[in-house]
Parts: structure tokens; sequence; C-alpha cells
């Protein structure tokens, strides 16, 4: 019984607070709204930096928007690179074959 209750105090609780945060979608409207200026683009004899609230922003042609990093540093000018770290993340995560050899041997040892 004291199990039940808990579980409709959990439900009650998340409901409330996925409603706090904005799942209505009108949080994202608003920050939509707020960042629209970061995807007009820069005249062809306009700058292709620019400060808006203390922060220097570059125009990003990988993007087609105005980001904090410069177009150099971007991961998608170079999609090979990304590729990469992805790669050797994965790889590094990955079981080796001989632990997989080990925890089989283990296994049948167990039975």
């Amino acid at each position: 019984m004291a199990l039940t209750a808990q579980v409709a105090q959990l439900k009650q609780d998340t409901n409330r607070s996925s409603d706090v945060s904005g799942s209505n979608g009108t949080q994202t409207n608003n920050n939509s709204q707020k960042h629209a200026w970061k995807l007009v683009a820069h005249g062809p004899n306009d700058p292709q930096k620019k400060a808006v609230k203390g922060k220097e922003f570059h125009w990003c042609p990988h993007h087609a928007a105005w980001c904090i990093h410069k177009p150099s540093e971007s991961h998608k000018a170079d999609p090979n690179a990304h590729a990469a770290n992805e790669a050797t993340t994965i790889d590094a995560a990955a079981p080796t074959t001989g632990s997989l050899a080990a925890a089989l041997a283990a296994i049948q040892a167990d039975k």
C-alpha cells in the first residue's frame, strides 16, 4: 500500500516538474526568438565577427550561423577529423577480445 502511494506521488512530482521546465513549448519558443539573430547572415561588406552582450561571435559558414568559435575551429570544417575522434572514443570504450574470452570462460566455469 505504501509503495502504491509513493509511486503515485512520484508520478505527480514528475508531471509537475515537466510543466515547469517548459514542456508546453513556451520556453523553447522564447529561446528561439531570443537567438534568432544568430541565423541572419552578414552582408558582403560586413565584418566576419561582431560583439553581442560582451561576447565575440564569428560567422561560421559551416553552421550558417553566428557562433562563438572561429570557422577554422568548427567540427564541421573537417568531417573526417570529427569522425576520427568519435571512432577513437568508441574503440576506447569497447571491450577487448581477451576480456570477452575471460568473461565467457568464467561463466562456463560457474556451470
